[in-house]
């Protein structure tokens, strides 16, 4: 029974600090198969269970009035290359608004990638929504909504998807989709449509009405014990903004169950998950999924206006199964001078842990944090990267994304730059090259891709000789050379013997540096 008060022990466990087993060295950005003339925007990444990255976008093509086509690629090599998976386009004056994917399922047959996007006649000024399951194989099948089109020059403001697939509630066979969206209107609205039989009975529920105007939306699927919630929860928060160009607003969050989209009898309705008054945007929701834990966890990274400049901010909640939204603690995730923008936040099973992305805009890069949570979160989450993108020249709306690799906790990271779509993870090399980086940190590698030199600088516990082997995307070695390494901060500076524009790994191996990293030769 739904709602029934479950009775239990609550054992409170000292918070794991973010250390052991992080890899510190990160592969060079990968320009994910750029083609000359097209744009790029929504990059989105997800993880399969087998391994297997999917890249999404939608393209703008150069005859394009915008963005009419949407693609889908996949890795099968940790991200060194990337191969067509799905896509389509449309022609005339219809063009997409919002794009979102998400990997589903623990082995081949259950297996799905789900692709939401919303679209807009831009003479006509109707909206539709289009969603989709696509197989192993690349075969797109739709899924019906039974929605009806809607005429409005904003359209829908926002979307997103949701699974419990990780590590599903004990009721879902296979497991719970969940796809939510923000639609603009006389009054703005949340609308979700969610069930627990891998979208094949979905539920549609028009959740909350405003006479303000709602841009963004985040949801997140949780799990717990069986004993306490088969059912899981379904976390929805969205920021919602007094005109249509006020700069800062308020968040607000709801939970409902993933199979029926009903209210958990014990907190029905909505809860403001602000703090104080109009100067909060962005916000982005995680759940923790671990079926052998009594409640479930939530966190909502979002920006925050602190009067001189932008800070990604965070609410926390613990305990939900039976209580309602409770945010007793609210610890930074990205503050100081200049602008941290754009959060985004996911839960990974692989190490119980909330793996967060920013982006600092004073210091051109990514920043990527990660919270180890057994109990109430009371400190500031550990910085796992604090510059682990390898470009050195400011970044254009980026817009970072994060998924975390189903064994090993491996995390992915896409953003947009430029127009284009790049990659960068933990380690991102096989296993059969990876090696960890012994005695060496703040490892970095440029420029990415490469042309004519590569650079490497990092700090060494300890005087060195390395070995410098290029290999190609084969494991064919095309290029040797040495370097010495001396105690403290170093830079090895690697001409490249006319290699031709591809992707090759550059191993270092020595005494107390030994490591493998992704590089790309560019054309």
């Amino acid at each position: 029974m739904k709602n029934r008060i479950f009775t239990f022990i609550l054992l409170i466990t000292a918070a794991v600090s973010g250390t052991s087993n992080d890899v510190k060295a990160w592969a060079p950005d990968i320009i994910v198969n750029p083609v000359s003339g097209e744009i790029y925007k929504n990059a989105r990444v997800t993880v399969a269970y087998d391994g297997t990255i999917y890249v999404g976008r939608l393209v703008q093509k150069p005859t394009s009035i915008s963005f009419q086509n949407w693609e889908i690629l996949k890795s099968t090599d940790n991200g060194a290359t990337f191969t067509p998976f799905a896509d389509n386009f449309f022609s005339g004056s219809t063009k997409y608004t919002n794009f979102d994917l998400v990997a589903a399922g623990n082995n081949a047959t259950d297996f799905r990638i789900f692709t939401a996007r919303t679209y807009i006649d831009t003479v006509t000024s109707i909206n539709e929504i289009a969603f989709n399951k696509i197989d192993q194989f690349g075969v797109v099948s739709s899924i019906a909504l039974s929605e009806t089109s809607f005429t409005n020059s904003r359209g829908y403001t926002g979307l997103s998807l949701a699974t419990d697939s990780r590590d599903k509630n004990s009721n879902a066979n296979p497991y719970s989709i969940s796809l939510v969206v923000a639609k603009a209107g006389a009054q703005d609205s949340i609308v979700v449509w969610t069930d627990n039989v891998g979208a094949t009975a979905l539920v549609r529920r028009g959740l909350y009405g405003t006479p303000n105007y709602i841009r963004n939306v985040s949801a997140a699927i949780g799990s717990a014990s069986s004993s306490s919630s088969g059912y899981g929860r379904l976390g929805i928060v969205w920021d919602e903004f007094a005109g249509s160009t006020s700069p800062w607003g308020d968040n607000y969050l709801q939970y409902i169950y993933p199979d029926d989209a009903t209210d958990p009898g014990t907190y029905a309705g909505v809860h403001p998950v602000s703090t104080s008054t109009g100067v909060y945007r962005n916000p982005s929701i995680s759940l923790s999924q671990n079926t052998s834990a009594y409640d479930i966890r939530t966190i909502i990274a979002y920006e925050f206006d602190n009067g001189t400049n932008v800070d990604v901010s965070s609410r926390v909640d613990t305990v939900i199964v039976n209580s309602a939204p409770g945010f007793a603690s609210s610890p930074g995730v990205g503050t100081g001078s200049g602008d941290q923008l754009n959060p985004n936040i996911m839960y990974n099973p692989a190490t119980d842990s909330f793996m967060v992305v920013y982006h600092n805009v004073q210091n051109n890069n990514l920043v990527y944090k990660r919270v180890y949570e057994t109990s109430v979160i009371t400190s500031v989450p550990a910085t796992v990267s604090a510059t682990f993108r390898d470009a050195n020249s400011a970044m254009t709306d980026a817009f970072p994304r994060i998924d975390g690799a189903a064994a090993g906790g491996t995390a992915h990271i896409v953003w947009n730059d430029a127009d284009n779509t790049y990659i960068d993870a933990e380690a991102s090399v096989p296993a059969s090259v990876q090696s960890t980086s012994l005695s060496a940190t703040d490892l970095k590698l440029y420029p990415n891709p490469a042309t004519d030199n590569l650079n490497i600088s990092f700090v060494s516990e300890g005087n060195d000789k390395l070995t410098l082997t290029v290999t190609d995307i084969s494991g064919r070695v095309v290029q040797i050379s040495a370097a010495a390494v001396v105690k403290g901060a170093n830079v090895l500076a690697v001409k490249l013997q006319a290699l031709p524009a591809g992707n090759y790994t550059l191993r270092m191996n020595g005494t107390h540096v030994n490591t493998a990293m992704l590089f790309t030769v560019a054309p």
